[in-house]
C-alpha cells in the first residue's frame, strides 16, 4: 500500500499491517515541550475536524519528543497501532511531522505502521495572496488557507495589501473595500502562529498606490498628480506612485506604526515594485541629476530603516533593481530581494545569479498563473514553478514565495489555485516530482470520494493550452471576454474555430463530471469528509462558474467567426446567468467589498 502524501517525505518506510485510522489524537509532550498550549490545541482540533466521521479511535496517543536534529525543520515519525512518536528539535519540525501523520490518517484504507525521516530542501516555503484587487477573503476562508498551508508544510503566509486594511483616519480609501481590521489581523496572527506559519506583513510602499492617490486629499503624495501618459502610450487616469521624499516617508511612517506591530514576524514585505511614473513628475529633476536607480535605492533604504524601527527586515520586489543588475551589489545585506516572474520561461537562473554573487539574501517568486484567466493557466504555472524551485536550489535562495495575484478584478475563484499550491509545496520541500496533483487535491484537500474533481480542475486550468495564441500574463479566453469590439477583432485573427470547438467540448466534459459528482453527493447518505478549504460543494460551484464564463467567451468568439453554435441572444442569456452565479460563489468565500467593481468589469462586455 503506497501512501499518498504531499510533499513526499525524503524517507518513508512502511511495514506491518494496516489498522483503522483514528478520528482524533491525544498529544503528550515528553520532557521539554515542543508545542505551545495554543499550538497543541489547534493541531488537535484540525485532526478532529478533518478526520471526523471515521470508525477509528478518538484519542490516538501521539508522543512528542524533543530530539537533536541536523536541520531545524527536520523530524522523525514512527507510527504504530498503539501510538505515534514524533521526534523533532523545534516546533516547526513537530508541526511538519503532525501534518504528515494527519495526511496518513486521511487514507480511507486505514493507517499503516511506518517510519518517516524528513526535512525540507528549501527553508522558506511561502504563499502570498492578493487581497487588493477587489476580493478580500472572509475570516473563515483565511483560516481555512492557514490549515491548508499547515497541511502542505508551507511556513510563510502573506496578504498583498494596498488599501484593504482599515487604517485609522483613512476611511475614505477603504470604506467600500471590506478591509481587514486590526482585530482580524491579530486573530489571523494567532491562527497562523498556532500552526507554525509566519504571517509576514505585506504593504506596498511606493508603486500601486492608485487606490489612495485617486482621492484629492492624497494628491500631495503623488508623483504625477492627475495621472499621466507613460512612454508607449499607456494612460494612467490616476497616479499610482508616491513621490519619493520626506513627505512620502512621513506618510509611510504613520501607516507602519499602526500596521506592523500587529505581526509577530521579523520580516516585512514593503513591495516597492513597478513605480510606473517614477522620474516623470515630482522626482523628474532629481532622477535626471542622480539617476532613477539612485533615487529608488534611497527610498528603499529609508523604507528599510522604518521597518527596522519595528524590528523587521525588509523584503522587496526586485524588478527595479534588476533593471541594472550592478545595483544589486549596492544593497545592504539586511534586506531580502524577491525575484519574481510568472511565465514558463522566466529566467530565474540568470536573475538569481546576480543576488547569489552579491551575497544579498533572496527568495524566488513564481506565480499560480490564475489571474487574468478565470480558470487558471496550469501548464504555465507548472513549468514556472518547476524552473523557479530548481533555480532556488542551485543558487542558494532562501526559498520560494508562490504569488497568487488578482489583477483586473480577481475573477478567478480560490479553488483554481490548488494545483499550483500542491505543485509548489512538493518541489520546495522535496525537490522532486511527487504524487499526481489531481490525486492530492481529491484525497487530501477537497476530500472527494469520487476522485474526479481534481482532474476537472486540471482540465479547467489547461484550457488556454488548447488555443494557439499565447498571451503574456493572460489567457486568450479571458482577454477576449473583457475586450471591446475592436480588440476582439484583433484577437480573432490569432485563433481558429476548430480550437474553440475543442475548448467547448472540454468544458462540456468538465461540466458533466462535476454535475455527476454533485448529484452523487446529494443522493448519497454517506457523510462526506470535510474539505480543508471550505466544502467540496463550494469548489464544484466555483469551477462550474469559471467554466460558464469561459464558455461564454468561446461561444462569442465562434459567433464573431461565423461558426456559432447558438444565437447571440442565447449567449447573452448564458452570460447573465454566469454573472449571477459569479456573485453567488463570490459570497461563499469573499467579503462584499469590491464585488460591484468586479461585476461591472464583466457587465461592460454585454
Amino acid at each position: 500500500m503506497r501512501a499518498l502524501l504531499c510533499p513526499t517525505p525524503q524517507i518513508f518506510r512502511p511495514y506491518g499491517e494496516s489498522f483503522p485510522a483514528p478520528t482524533g489524537i491525544a498529544l503528550a509532550q515528553e520532557g521539554s515541550a515542543l508545542l505551545s498550549a495554543a499550538a497543541a490545541a489547534a493541531v488537535s482540533g484540525m485532526f478532529t475536524r478533518l478526520l471526523a466521521g471515521g470508525s477509528g479511535p478518538v484519542g490516538f496517543p501521539v508522543r512528542l519528543r524533543r530530539t537533536p536534529m541536523e536541520l531545524p525543520d527536520a523530524y522523525r515519525l514512527h507510527v504504530r497501532p498503539s501510538d505515534a512518536v514524533v521526534e523533532a528539535a523545534s516546533a516547526a519540525g513537530a508541526h511538519h511531522a503532525l501534518a504528515t501523520l494527519c495526511q496518513l490518517c486521511m487514507d480511507e484504507r486505514g493507517l499503516r505502521e511506518c517510519k518517516v525521516e524528513d526535512a525540507p530542501m528549501l527553508p522558506v516555503r511561502g504563499y502570498m495572496l492578493d487581497i487588493s484587487r477587489n476580493r478580500v477573503p472572509r475570516m473563515q476562508t483565511l483560516e481555512d488557507i492557514a490549515d491548508l498551508l499547515w497541511l502542505l508544510k508551507f511556513n510563510q503566509f502573506q496578504l498583498y495589501t494596498e488599501h484593504t486594511f482599515a487604517f485609522s483616519g483613512h476611511e475614505r480609501v477603504w470604506q467600500s473595500a471590506s478591509p481587514l481590521t486590526a482585530n482580524e489581523v491579530r486573530t489571523l496572527q494567532d491562527c497562523c502562529g498556532a500552526r507554525g506559519i509566519e504571517l509576514v506583513p505585506n504593504l506596498n510602499s511606493l508603486g500601486h498606490f492608485e487606490r489612495w492617490l485617486r482621492h484629492p486629499e492624497y494628491g500631495h503624495l503623488a508623483e504625477t498628480p492627475g495621472g499621466t501618459v507613460l512612454p508607449g502610450g499607456r494612460v494612467l487616469e490616476h497616479c499610482t506612485t508616491l513621490a519619493p521624499g520626506d513627505t512620502a516617508i512621513d506618510f509611510l511612517r504613520g501607516l507602519y506604526a499602526e500596521f506592523l506591530p500587529l505581526f509577530e514576524s521579523s520580516q516585512f514585505n514593503g513591495g516597492l515594485d513597478e513605480p510606473w511614473e517614477l522620474g516623470f513628475g515630482r522626482s523628474r529633476e532629481r532622477c535626471e541629476r542622480e539617476g532613477k536607480q539612485a533615487v529608488y535605492l534611497d527610498h528603499l533604504l529609508q523604507v528599510a530603516q522604518l521597518a527596522a524601527e519595528h524590528g523587521k527586515r525588509l523584503q522587496f520586489w526586485a524588478d527595479i533593481v534588476l533593471e541594472d543588475p550592478d545595483c544589486v551589489a549596492a544593497l545592504p545585506k539586511d534586506v531580502t530581494g524577491l525575484v519574481w516572474g510568472y511565465e514558463a520561461d522566466h529566467p530565474f537562473e540568470e536573475l538569481s545569479e546576480h543576488f547569489a554573487a552579491s551575497g544579498i539574501p533572496f527568495i524566488l517568486c513564481p506565480g499560480t498563473s490564475t489571474w487574468n484567466s478565470i480558470g487558471g493557466r496550469w501548464p504555465t504555472a507548472e513549468a514556472n514553478i518547476r524552473s523557479c524551485a530548481a533555480a532556488a536550489l542551485r543558487n542558494g535562495a532562501q526559498g520560494i514565495l508562490l504569488t497568487d495575484w488578482g489583477d483586473n478584478g480577481h475573477h478567478q475563484p480560490l479553488c483554481v489555485s490548488l494545483p499550483p499550491l500542491v505543485h509548489a509545496a512538493q518541489l520546495a520541500w522535496s525537490a522532486r516530482p511527487g504524487r499526481p496533483v489531481a490525486d492530492v487535491i481529491d484525497a487530501l484537500i477537497l476530500r472527494d470520494p469520487s476522485r474526479r474533481v481534481g482532474m476537472a480542475l486540471l482540465t479547467l486550468g489547461s484550457l488556454p493550452a488548447h488555443l494557439s495564441p499565447h498571451i503574456h500574463n493572460n489567457s486568450w479566453l479571458s482577454r477576449f471576454l473583457f475586450s471591446g469590439h475592436r480588440a476582439r477583432r484583433e484577437l480573432l485573427r490569432e485563433v481558429d474555430a476548430g480550437e474553440l470547438h475543442e475548448v467547448c467540448e472540454r468544458i462540456q466534459w468538465l461540466r458533466e463530471e462535476l454535475d455527476a459528482v454533485a448529484a452523487q453527493g446529494s443522493t448519497s447518505r454517506m457523510r462526506l469528509p470535510r474539505s480543508v478549504v471550505g466544502s467540496l460543494h463550494d469548489a464544484i460551484a466555483e469551477q462550474l462558474c469559471a467554466a460558464d464564463l469561459l464558455e461564454v467567451a468561446a461561444f462569442q468568439a465562434l459567433a464573431e467567426l461565423g461558426a456559432a453554435a447558438e444565437s447571440p441572444g442565447d449567449t447573452d442569456t448564458r452570460f447573465r446567468q454566469a454573472i449571477r452565479q459569479f456573485e453567488a460563489t463570490w459570497h461563499q468565500r469573499s467579503r462584499p467589498g469590491g464585488l460591484d467593481d468586479s461585476v461591472r468589469r464583466l457587465v461592460g462586455r454585454l
